[in-house]
């Protein structure tokens, strides 16, 4: 900005609504290798992991804003779990809820709704 190169080092995240469906969209991935589908495209009640390279890149989501919310916070945190984790099961937004909310109010956490999120 004026004149000066100063990178965005946050976690770049998009929110849009229309026709009374909302999308999200967090992190970037210009390209991907795979996407895994967690939910029901057809009932808008969905969460789909970009993965390149062995790691989730972004999450794009609708009808979960708490599990969006929730994947905004472990990008922040440099906290995303493993493709491998999210397809088995292993790792769930709600598992990771639970550890990211311990994490809440310290240092590392930029999102302070995650203490109101419903558990």
């Amino acid at each position: 900005m004026l004149g000066k190169f100063v990178p965005y080092g946050n976690t770049s995240f998009y929110w849009t609504r229309h026709y009374n469906k909302s999308l999200q969209y967090v992190g970037h991935c210009q390209s991907y290798d795979e996407v895994h589908i967690d939910g029901d495209v057809l009932a808008n009640k969905f969460v789909a992991y970009y993965i390149k390279d062995g790691k989730i890149q972004a999450v794009a989501g609708q009808g979960r804003s708490a599990d969006m919310l929730t994947m905004f916070e472990a990008f922040n945190q440099n906290k995303v779990p493993s493709p491998e984790d999210i397809k088995s099961g292993s790792a769930t937004p709600e598992s990771l809820r639970k550890t990211l909310q311990g994490s809440t109010g310290s240092k590392n956490s930029r999102c302070k709704r995650m203490a109101n999120i419903e558990k």
